[in-house]
C-alpha cells in the first residue's frame, strides 16, 4: 500500500517520512533486500539525508556485515553528527572483533580513528585487550582500572578480562577493585 503512493503529491519531508517507512516495515519484516532497495532508493532522491545511510548500516549489521555497516554509518555521520556516538561504538566492536580473530593491527587502526570525547568503558575495555594481546600487562591492567573507574560499581565485564587474561587471583583482584572505590 505504502508503495503504491502517488510521491509527486507529497512533500518532500512527507516522501522522506514515507521511504523511512517503507524501509523500517520492510527491516521488521525480515525483508532485507527490500528494505535496502528502499534505502537505495531514498538515497538517490536525497543523496545528502544521513538518515537513509543509517539504517543500510543497520541492515548490513543484520547480516553480519559489518565492515559494510561501518561504511554506511561513516556516510550517515558525514551528514550527521547525531550519528557519532554510535559510530564509535560500532568501531570499538569492530576492533573486539579484530582482536578475537588476531588481527591486532586493524584493531589499533580502528582504535586511531575514533573521534568522539573520552573517557568511555569500551573504548578503554578494547585498548586493555590490545595491550594484553601484545604482552603490556601494566598498560592492560591500568586501561582496565580507568574503565572500572567509570563504570563505578558495573565492571564485571573488566573483572572477567582480568580475570582471563591474567588468571588474577581474587585477593589481588578485590585489592583491584576496592582501590578504585
Amino acid at each position: 500500500m505504502l508503495e503504491n503512493l502517488d510521491r509527486r503529491q507529497l512533500s518532500e519531508n512527507d516522501r522522506k517520512l514515507l521511504l523511512l517507512n517503507l524501509i523500517v516495515t520492510y527491516k521488521k519484516a525480515g525483508f532485507l533486500d527490500r528494505a535496502e532497495k528502499q534505502a537505495n532508493l531514498a538515497i538517490q532522491e536525497f543523496p545528502t539525508e544521513g538518515l537513509f545511510y543509517k539504517e543500510i548500516s543497520d541492515i548490513k549489521q543484520l547480516c553480519n556485515n559489518w565492515e559494510e555497516s561501518l561504511k554506511f554509518l561513516e556516510r550517515a555521520n558525514e551528514f550527521s553528527e547525531e550519528f557519532s556516538e554510535e559510530l564509535n561504538y560500532l568501531k570499538l566492536f569492530i576492533a573486539n572483533r579484530y582482536i578475537d580473530s588476531g588481527n591486532l593491527d586493524s584493531a589499533l587502526k580502528i582504535l586511531r580513528e575514533i573521534k568522539s570525547p573520552l573517557p568511555n568503558a569500551f573504548f578503554y575495555y578494547t585498548l586493555s585487550r590490545i595491550y594484553f594481546s601484545i604482552g603490556e600487562k601494566e598498560k592492560a591492567v591500568s586501561s582496565a582500572i580507568t574503565g572500572m573507574k567509570l563504570l563505578r560499581g558495573r565492571s564485571e565485564a573488566f573483572v572477567n578480562l582480568l580475570l582471563d587474561y591474567m588468571q588474577v587471583e581474587e585477593r589481588l583482584l578485590e585489592n583491584i577493585l576496592s582501590s578504585i572505590g
